[in-house]
């Protein structure tokens, strides 16, 4: 399942480098327009976040993640998205982490876990956290982490950010099998039933 909203897209695949990860968006953007790779342009915009160039990106949000190999793209007409994608590894600093850049009650619920149930509510929290802030294009320095507050459980949920109405953004958990930890926040309120999407694979060729 691609997506649930009729204009989102989301693909994943296997990669080395940031570079390839670049020629991934460009393949992935030329599916989703029916264009040459090749042909497409990109600029920063507000925050520093890319957009595409010319009268087709028009209205078109993207948004590339990748770590530890694993590459996931999102794109949607329907609104700002984000994702995220984090290498599931062991966290020495966890507590000192969730301390300083969790809200409280975020915080309180994940260091109320121990061992394997921690660390995965860790990476949820902070993936479904970046996968918004990138949404945005606000970034996560300074306080915004602490300042989005999100679900720490297996439900993934947008609880407050500064300037947000409720019910404006949709947060779904993206399933990259084991090892991995994924989201994506689209501002597009009730994108279906389902609270977890599996990327599609994306083809690293455009013949």
């Amino acid at each position: 399942m691609a997506g649930s909203a009729a204009t989102l897209r989301v693909w994943q695949t296997d990669l080395q480098g940031s570079d390839r990860a670049e020629a991934a968006l460009r393949i992935a953007l030329g599916i989703y327009l029916d264009r040459p790779p090749g042909s497409l342009a990109f600029a920063l915009g507000p925050g520093g976040k890319p957009e595409l160039m010319g009268p087709a990106g028009r209205g078109v949000h993207f948004s590339l993640s990748h770590s530890g190999g694993r590459c996931v793209i999102g794109v949607s007409t329907e609104g700002p998205v984000g994702v995220d994608v984090e290498e599931v590894r062991e966290v020495p600093e966890l507590a000192g982490i969730v301390r300083s850049r969790f809200a409280p009650d975020e915080a309180a619920e994940i260091l109320a876990l121990s061992g394997e149930q921690r660390l995965r509510a860790f990476y949820r929290c902070w993936t479904r956290k970046e996968a918004y802030l990138k949404a945005t294009g606000a970034g996560i320095g300074g306080d915004s982490l602490e300042r989005v507050e999100v679900s720490t459980g297996s439900v993934a949920a947008l609880h407050a950010a500064p300037g947000t109405l409720a019910g404006e953004w949709s947060l779904l958990d993206l399933d990259l099998g084991d090892g991995f930890a994924s989201a994506l926040a689209m501002r597009h309120p009730g994108m279906g039933n389902s609270n977890q999407l599996v990327p599609i694979q994306l083809p690293l060729s455009t013949r």
